[in-house]
């Protein structure tokens, strides 16, 4: 047996698209180049976790939850207590946008409790059926 007797050829083909949509094909996003980076995105489109990391070595418990305004009042977003959060539109309000934070308060009762950085939601419409035009 020679060694070319040893090898299979896999040959695939990819193939790329472009839509004649003005939406993006699960939700409601702006389908077009251009403009400022992660500005054209939702929950759904950006199917993201966020999350966040322990540094004092003592206990700590956390609380997701959101502002209306920049720097504005947090409202708790119940059940979410880890230390990662599954972005999801429907534990907010409506549409609109938001600012996703998180609070650490120590178990322990040493200082008081930290909030994140706050990362831009903006929840859409949900888009329930789309029709498409193929070409």
């Amino acid at each position: 047996m020679s060694e070319r007797d040893h090898y299979e050829a896999v040959i695939g083909l990819e193939s790329h698209v472009e839509l004649s949509t003005t939406t993006k094909l699960f939700c409601g996003c702006a389908n077009e180049f251009g403009g400022e980076p992660n500005t054209k995105v939702c929950p759904t489109c950006l199917g993201g976790t966020a999350t966040v990391t322990d540094t004092g070595g003592g206990p700590a418990t956390h609380q997701w939850g959101f502002r209306t305004t920049s720097g504005g009042a947090v409202t708790n977003i119940p059940g979410e207590t880890g230390t990662s959060y599954v972005i999801d539109g429907n534990d907010f309000p409506g549409v609109g946008t938001y600012f996703l934070v998180e609070t650490t308060t120590s178990s322990a009762g040493c200082g008081a409790p930290l909030v994140s950085n706050e990362v831009q939601i903006t929840v859409s419409v949900p888009v329930e059926l789309m029709e498409f035009d193929v070409q």
